[in-house]
């Protein structure tokens, strides 16, 4: 019988996407950071994207298959994916197959990864009421409470929100820190 082969052209579009216009190891870095985080719930194809970029760091050949993007680059793109894998090995503990959080805890190291996966789901530099925050939250818990979730991204600073509570916005990183 023979194993049916993964098919390749998403991944090699995706990483050609990224690196058509030949930007630096950090813009590359930055865009393949964008097009993961919204897809950190769909844990398919992580594994076939790692072993290819590894590839692609050590032979020439891999990386015309990409595109051609220099080493360097290829580098960056590698190492923003495997620090991406470390957050989704753990996400894979806690959040189902549909990226619903599917266990919730206050136990920092659970918090370390969901919080920043849970904030991701809001647009930066915008306000929401507090029902656009339930609204936004609601369809990504299988378990949890949306106000003690809400409560936990206040309270770990990944949003804030006025003394009243009318109004909330996602915490930028530069001001976390």
């Amino acid at each position: 019988m023979l194993d049916s082969q993964p098919d390749l052209r998403p991944l090699q579009e995706t990483i050609q996407h990224f690196t058509a216009d030949d930007p630096s190891p950090e813009v590359a870095s930055v865009r393949f950071q964008a097009w993961l985080q919204p897809r950190t719930q769909a844990f398919q194809n992580h594994d076939l994207l790692l072993r290819l970029l590894q590839v692609a760091t050590e032979h020439r050949e891999a990386r015309v298959f990409l595109g051609n993007p220099s080493e360097a680059v290829t580098s960056a793109l590698l190492e923003r994916l495997e620090q991406h894998e470390a957050t989704v090995r753990t996400l894979r503990r806690f959040v189902n197959d549909q990226g619903q959080v599917r266990v919730w805890t206050r136990k920092p190291r659970t918090l370390e990864a969901l919080l920043p996966y849970l904030a991701g789901l809001f647009e930066e530099q915008r306000t929401y009421t507090e029902g656009e925050v339930t609204a936004v939250l609601q369809p990504w818990l299988a378990a949890g409470n949306v106000a003690e979730v809400r409560r936990t991204l206040i309270e770990y600073r990944w949003l804030a929100r006025t003394p009243n509570g009318a109004w909330y916005w996602r915490v930028s990183p530069q001001v976390r820190k």
